[in-house]
């Protein structure tokens, strides 16, 4: 929350639908995919201390508690699921992740 506290830049984009949270590995896969997938899995997840292990969902009281939108955090998705795959212009053609 800090940080949409104190960088207007990021409370603009929040406001404009133009933010997303997520870990490093959020991070890379949305770019690796070319910003077609936001996701991450409950290996990672549980490093954010948003999320409820107990409903399997984002926590409703921490993200109150914070005042963080839902709109904003990525998809969870099981470990060995499918994450989409690589943008063809990366390696030539797509590769799955």
């Amino acid at each position: 929350r800090w940080a949409l506290d104190n960088f207007p830049e990021m409370s603009n984009a929040l406001a404009d639908g133009d933010l997303l949270f997520g870990t490093t590995e959020t991070w890379l896969l949305w770019k690796l995919t070319g910003g077609r997938v936001h996701a991450t899995d409950y290996s990672n997840v549980s490093a954010t201390g948003l999320y409820d292990f107990y409903t399997l969902d984002w926590s409703w009281l921490v993200l109150r508690i914070l005042r963080l939108p839902r709109s904003i955090l990525p998809e969870v998705r099981d470990t060995a699921g499918d994450f989409g795959e690589t943008e063809p212009s990366l390696f030539g053609s797509p590769i799955p992740i």
